[in-house]
């Protein structure tokens, strides 16, 4: 090779070399920039500003807390509001959720603190009954035996405690319904034939059996009194029975004539039938739409409702003896007062409704629908009841994965829901409550700060009224009140161990206190006006807080734990910042300001890695439990959520 060629070669290498140091040196200073976030995920539903927000623990579910006063819980994938949450009178200002993701804190300007249930959206357990298709339960009345049926006739008795089966009756037609008699005896079940059948649930044995309707058997109860049992046929008839019936000696059925007393409930179809606590009244669903009232004793009409455009499918009655409640054909659950027959409640869930049931201390309506949904709603009436029945959403919805629900019972806690699925398999739910289940009274001012400790087991919330107080989370009561700053607090956060307490508010101070001795253990500097978010990160070892300023700058300012100095301040927020959060491995910080600029930080450089303005006033933001996601609260009543690059 010439040493001309040698020498091209190396020039070439050279300028390759550079020409590739350009390109390294372009992507370095491309990757420093700011990133753009990809297209955001909207949340709509709240009817006013959203105030805050806060991840649950599984990363999937999130809470929203709103100027319109109340929360909405979301399932993140799906976009869809899992509940809604209302009962504060003021506007709704922070929220927190315990560490375990089973409670949720709110603080609102009425001066209280509510404490929500976390909806469970999966079952406890879940047994197969039946291979095939099933069609009834009935839980024992003292809550240790459950009965299912299905449309092979198969009657299976299961122990609740452990799931297992005790006893099998074979019945000659599929089964629709099945009724424990009040002291735990008998057991009946009504089929498609028209069939009626009792059944000594200790040896499995068929006592006696009765062609009771010419057609299916729509509803079965004992009386209270176990001298009687009703049953309602889609022939349209109720027949009342005594339980003390005799089988013929060569083992035939009964017949209809056997009956104590009979009434037609509907010219066409009875479709549910629901019998009262006291045993007085029972009610009737009918092809006609109405649900009819009717006298035990002797099976006058005693008084109806109606509203449904089509069929009425199914029927419960209150155990308080107050309420009814239907679904229709329709795809509405209608509530009634049971006195005077004036509408309570109409609630749209847009499929047939096949089953409904209050729960035992009548606080919640369940109500399954034919596409594999159970809906909770809360039961209890308003007062004073408007002149249109409203509708409430669903505190709750349960969603069977691969069959339509069969039916449902509730054990005696009114927390324990039992459905069955028409593909044979049994699950366990535990059903939250649809209110908030304690409200923690003491404040003398709006709330805007709620922590839960690490460890779950306390509540800190700051006020207005300038005091932090700590609550006992398991018996509801505050066990200490904190007289810390001179103005009211809008932040609280608190360290690792849960030994110590960050507070920052309108005071200028952010400030470290001892939980156990309430003493301040040190104040930090820096801070010239109102201070409304400060964060700890998850080591324990650093601080950052935000809040009001002057002119372009609103510096974000970080301090070691250990020192009462500034180290550093992050610059660029034109607005007062909102929030400030580390992120959950404390390499980045995010920030929100008053005019909607988004950051998230890099507290190695000091450089924001993300900016986006999201194009209205924002209160809070949080991160998503593993820190790839953020939510931003806006003020048009929605949520955002952005991917952190």
């Amino acid at each position: 090779m010439s040493r001309s060629s040698v020498s091209v070669s190396k020039t070439v290498l050279f300028s390759l070399r550079r020409l590739l140091a350009n390109w390294l040196t372009l992507l370095a200073a491309l990757a420093s920039l700011p990133a753009e976030a990809a297209e955001p995920m909207r949340l709509e539903g709240h009817a006013a500003a959203v105030y805050d927000v806060a991840w649950l623990p599984n990363g999937q579910s999130l809470v929203s807390a709103s100027f319109d006063q109340t929360l909405k819980l979301w399932d993140v994938p799906s976009s869809t509001v899992l509940r809604t949450m209302d009962g504060h009178t003021g506007i709704v200002l922070c929220v927190a959720v315990s560490p375990d993701g089973t409670l949720i804190a709110s603080g609102a300007s009425d001066s209280s603190i509510r404490l929500w249930e976390v909806p469970q959206n999966d079952p406890t357990r879940t047994i197969r009954a039946h291979d095939g298709e099933s069609r009834a339960i009935a839980l024992s009345p003292d809550g240790k035996t459950l009965a299912t049926a299905d449309a092979t006739g198969a009657v299976r008795l299961f122990e609740i405690a452990t799931g297992t089966q005790q006893k099998e009756v074979k019945l000659p037609a599929p089964v629709s319904s099945l009724a424990w008699s009040r002291n735990g005896q008998l057991l009946g079940a009504g089929c498609d034939d028209g069939g009626l059948h009792l059944m000594n649930p200790q040896d499995g044995k068929v006592t006696v059996s009765v062609s009771a309707h010419a057609g299916r058997i729509a509803g079965l109860e004992f009386s209270t009194n176990n001298s009687l049992f009703f049953t309602a046929g889609e022939d349209g008839f109720v027949r009342h029975w005594p339980v003390n019936l005799k089988a013929p000696d060569d083992g035939s059925r009964l017949m209809k004539d056997a009956a104590q007393a009979e009434h037609v409930a509907d010219e066409k179809a009875v479709h549910g039938f629901a019998l009262l606590s006291n045993g007085a009244q029972y009610a009737t669903a009918g092809e006609d739409g109405q649900v009819k009232i009717w006298n035990a004793s002797n099976g006058a009409p005693a008084s109806s409702a109606s509203g449904f455009e089509g069929a009425a499918l199914c029927v419960a009655l209150s155990p308080d003896r107050r309420q009814i409640a239907a679904g229709g054909a329709d795809g509405t659950v209608r509530c009634w007062n049971l006195s005077n027959g004036s509408s309570l409640f109409r609630h749209t869930v847009g499929q047939p409704v096949k089953h409904v049931a209050f729960s035992p201390d009548n606080s919640k309506l369940v109500a399954a629908t034919a596409d594999q949904t159970i809906s909770v709603f809360d039961a209890t009436p308003l007062n004073p009841q408007p002149a249109e029945p409203p509708s409430r959403s669903p505190a709750q919805s349960l969603k069977l994965k691969d069959a339509p629900v069969a039916g449902f019972v509730w054990e005696a806690d009114s927390r324990t829901l039992h459905s069955l699925a028409a593909n044979g398999s049994v699950a366990t739910w535990t059903v939250s409550a649809t209110g908030s289940v304690a409200t923690l009274s003491g404040h003398r001012g709006p709330v805007y700060a709620l922590k839960f400790s690490p460890d779950g087991r306390t509540l800190a919330s700051g006020s207005n009224d300038k005091t932090v107080r700590l609550w006992e989370v398991e018996t509801r009561k505050a066990t200490k009140t904190l007289s810390t700053q001179d103005a009211g607090i809008y932040s609280v956060a608190w360290t690792p161990g849960g030994d110590q307490l960050v507070t920052a508010g309108a005071d200028n101070s952010v400030r470290l206190l001892d939980v156990s001795s309430s003493r301040e253990i040190r104040s930090y500097s820096g801070p010239e006006f109102a201070v409304y978010s400060a964060s700890i990160s998850a080591d324990g070892k650093s601080i950052a807080a935000g809040g009001m300023g002057v002119g372009e700058q609103r510096l974000i300012r970080l301090w070691d734990v250990d020192s009462s100095e500034p180290r550093t301040g992050l610059a660029g927020h034109r607005d007062d910042v909102y929030r400030v959060e580390f992120s959950p491995d404390g390499g980045r910080l995010l920030s929100i300001g008053y005019s909607g600029e988004f950051r998230v930080w890099d507290l190695g450089s000091g450089k924001p890695v993300l900016e986006q303005s999201v194009g209205q006033v924002s209160y809070s933001a949080a991160f998503s439990p593993n820190g790839k996601n953020a939510a931003v609260a806006l003020s048009d009543g929605s949520v955002l959520l952005i991917e952190v690059p």
